[in-house]
């Protein structure tokens, strides 16, 4: 059976066109949410390495 002629009607084609445009806004939601996660992590990262390295300064560590 072939579907050919779904392809030239006007309202299948809209309903494809906004259901790729809602399909677009979600992953570019979801990879603008792992962008800022990934920001907040690399923050929390370096806020980490900088009060080991303040630790340091002050002559902290571990005694063996």
């Amino acid at each position: 059976m072939s579907f050919t002629f779904l392809r030239n009607r006007p309202d299948i084609q809209k309903a494809k066109t906004t259901f790729i445009s809602a399909f677009e806004d979600v992953i570019t939601t979801k990879n603008s949410l792992l962008s800022a996660q990934l920001n907040g992590v690399n923050d929390k990262l370096q806020e980490l390495q900088s009060v080991v390295q303040l630790y340091h300064a002050l002559d902290g560590g571990w005694q063996n």
